[in-house]
């Protein structure tokens, strides 16, 4: 069975997926760039259904990517919860009292016990009388905090103009080759920029060296 016959069976078992993804494989099943990628694709180990869930989620993951809030916005914001964060603290670490209202919390997990949420540090981490582990809300807050310092996905776009800023395709290509990498060990620019072009019907479709153009990017940034 060919790639394409492949797809199609796909789309045949599945009439009922969501017409998104149906189009999707529709692309990778009938696009004209998807003939040269797929001989290098099935030498590499890659199967047409494994290249179509993976493009999928590629597909959703840079279409978030591209809804990112301006940098100097975000930045914002992530400031002002942490120093949200900081001014609670500093509040319940002089309200030892608090410990007094400490109580059993039941996190909704079946295979979890019920564990003590303190106020304070002072239970962080022990176990209680009833042998439940305790956790405070300062570790989590500081948990939370931590998370601020940088919250982008690993694969999220940057911001930057010139002759291959396309923000969607970009973030889809990122995710793609990082995919790649990890199931294949290299990024094979040239099928992933044949994959895209076939994806989002590229009126001008990039090339592999503009695809490792933007990997290079990536990493200059990280």
């Amino acid at each position: 069975m060919t790639p394409k016959e492949d797809l199609i069976a796909w789309m045949r078992e599945n009439p009922r997926e969501p017409a998104g993804w149906l189009e999707v494989c529709n692309r990778l099943a009938n696009g004209l760039e998807m003939d040269l990628a797929w001989p290098g694709l099935l030498a590499a180990g890659a199967t047409p259904r494994y290249i179509f869930g993976m493009v999928i989620l590629c597909v959703k993951d840079s279409a978030r990517d591209v809804r990112r809030v301006p940098s100097k916005q975000e930045a914002a914001d992530l400031q002002a919860v942490k120093t949200a964060i900081d001014r609670l603290l500093d509040a319940v670490s002089r309200a030892q009292l608090l410990n007094e209202g400490a109580s059993f919390v039941d996190m909704g997990i079946p295979t979890s016990a019920p564990v003590m949420l303190a106020w304070t540090d002072e239970f962080d981490g022990n176990l209680t009388k009833g042998g439940f582990h305790s956790v405070s809300l300062p570790s989590l807050l500081r948990l939370l905090k931590s998370q601020c310092d940088d919250p982008r996905p690993a694969n999220a776009i940057t911001r930057q103009t010139g002759r291959t800023d396309k923000p969607r395709v970009r973030a889809f290509v990122r995710r793609l080759s990082a995919f790649f990498v990890r199931d294949f060990g290299k990024p094979m620019p040239e099928n992933v920029a044949r994959i895209a072009a076939a994806v989002f019907r590229l009126a001008e479709p990039i090339s592999g060296r503009e695809v490792e153009k933007i990997l290079e990017d990536l990493s200059s940034k990280n």
